[in-house]
């Protein structure tokens, strides 16, 4: 199955839990909590960040683990992930795969609260190239909040 079937096959908990797990699996549980607010965040401006969950997460060039440019490995990861769920499989208890669907669960049921201050974008710089870099949209702004490694930004109103 190629990257775009694989794609159409998502639910929105999928494709959400694969955002987090490809942009956030390594940082803490609040900080996979927070990539998921932001996408949760974006749902409420349709017009701007895409239609529902999916549509958000999947929306082109916006989150950088669903492209072979966001890091190869990365993207990899995700799309091995993504075949798992849409094939039916469950993740190994523990594993960041099922951390990441229970965040999704969580932020998408409305379980865990905003720690993002209601941010709509983030980055982590040491994910630029080059290391450290600030992207345009976020130069001359101020972030709402630092967790981990990603620094998260309000900039719609």
């Amino acid at each position: 199955m190629n990257a775009l079937a694989i794609r159409n096959e998502l639910t929105d908990r999928q494709a959400t839990a694969l955002t987090v797990f490809g942009e956030a699996r390594r940082e803490r549980l609040v900080g996979q909590h927070a990539v998921a607010w932001v996408i949760r965040n974006r749902t409420l401006h349709p017009r701007r960040f895409g239609d529902g969950w999916k549509g958000v997460c999947l929306r082109p060039s916006q989150f950088s683990c669903w492209y072979e440019w966001g890091g190869p490995s990365n993207y990899a990861a995700v799309m091995a992930a993504a075949l798992q769920l849409v094939d039916g499989a469950s993740p190994s208890p523990g594993s960041a795969l099922a951390r990441a669907l229970q965040v999704a669960d969580d932020v998408m049921g409305g379980v865990a609260p905003d720690p993002t201050g209601g941010a709509d974008h983030y980055f982590a710089p040491k994910a630029m190239v080059p290391p450290g870099r600030v992207p345009a949209w976020a130069q001359g702004q101020t972030p709402t909040v630092v967790i981990d490694a990603h620094r998260f930004y309000r900039l719609v109103a």
